[in-house]
């Protein structure tokens, strides 16, 4: 087995990325690939490592967020594992945590679950395995999802797929005059992107009722008018309210697009108030409303989710939209609102 050390850092991302309804948000490349698959939980259920995890290193908020012992554990570490794991006192984990080095951040509260996106493209600049998701975010409320990231679908089976789902169109950001926030090389570069999109200025401030993360990026500084986007995530910790602070500088007109997927089964519509709202069954429902001083155009999208490889689920994708004309710069506040019947 690993060293205590590195599978402590591991196991603490595992904890903290996992969704509540126990599993990994989709984001970036996932082809469903294990060495050895030994339990029968869903592919995206990563929670036997952390019931692994607990037994080998006494953790007990691995037991908290692991729920229960799971079979691969059994299968590893053999039936001695069960004392083991039930003799550890749960612990709580952290609601909050940022692993900088790698840009991803997970925002928690009993009510309300944000895992964002502010790193670089990967693989040393290369792409590799990353997506055009900068500044991108999912986001659950009543321990159930509300937006969500896309997937990844299909490798080299489509290269049309692929690279859609890769795109900047297909996750939860913004896009400047239509331009990706990190170039194709080419449409048959599947594992490659250009390293555009930069992050800096990425601070996490956790405490109190609220978090707040700030993070910007370079994408679009090498537009012919180049363009700054920063994104602030204002998380409530007291009710499922999320607030977005998004903040664009140039000098000539743009063309704004802001990405909004709903999670599978979400239907929407959009109010004379400039308001979207979206409805699952169950009485889930969410209310995105701007603030900006321009009026926002809603437009309903194509969307698809893809929560394995090889497969996709239509649903729906809403887009607010505006042109942005001098003076900047423009700042465009959205807040985020869930209930549950």
């Amino acid at each position: 087995f690993p060293t205590r050390r590195s599978s402590d850092l591991m196991l603490e991302f595992v904890e903290a990325y996992a969704t509540p309804e126990g599993l990994s948000p989709v984001v970036g490349d996932a082809d469903d690939g294990r060495a050895l698959v030994l339990g029968r939980e869903d592919v995206r259920d990563h929670r036997a490592l952390l019931s692994t995890g607990a037994v080998l290193f006494g953790r007990g908020s691995f037991r908290e967020r692991a729920g229960k012992l799971r079979e691969d554990t059994l299968w590893l570490l053999g039936p001695e594992s069960v004392a083991t794991f039930d003799a550890l006192a749960p612990s709580p984990a952290a609601l909050t945590r940022g692993f900088p080095d790698a840009g991803f951040f997970v925002l928690r509260s009993a009510a309300q679950y944000v895992f964002v996106d502010a790193g670089p493209v990967g693989f040393k600049g290369r792409g590799g395995h990353g997506h055009n998701d900068c500044l991108s975010f999912e986001w659950h409320a009543f321990g159930r999802p509300v937006l969500t990231d896309s997937g990844a679908f299909v490798y080299t089976a489509s290269p049309e797929w692929r690279n859609r789902f890769r795109s900047t169109a297909f996750h939860n950001t913004i896009r400047v005059d239509g331009e990706e926030v990190n170039r194709f090389p080419s449409a048959v570069a599947l594992w490659s992107l250009r390293n555009d999109a930069v992050p800096f200025d990425v601070v996490l401030t956790a405490g109190g009722d609220e978090d707040t993360l700030v993070a910007a990026h370079t994408g679009y500084r090498r537009l012919a008018d180049p363009v700054g986007v920063s994104r602030e995530f204002s998380f409530d910790r007291t009710k499922a309210r999320l607030v977005l602070r998004d903040r664009i500088t140039g000098a000539a007109p743009h063309r704004l697009e802001f990405f909004f997927h709903a999670a599978p089964g979400g239907t929407g519509e959009a109010n004379a108030d400039g308001s979207l709202l979206l409805r699952w069954v169950g009485g889930l429902r969410a209310r995105i409303t701007p603030r900006t001083a321009k009026a926002v155009s809603w437009r309903r999208a194509p969307g698809w989710f893809s929560p394995s490889y090889g497969v996709r689920i239509e649903r729906e994708s809403w887009v607010a939209s505006l042109d942005i004309e001098t003076p900047f710069p423009f700042e465009a506040e959205w807040e985020l609102v869930a209930a549950s019947e």
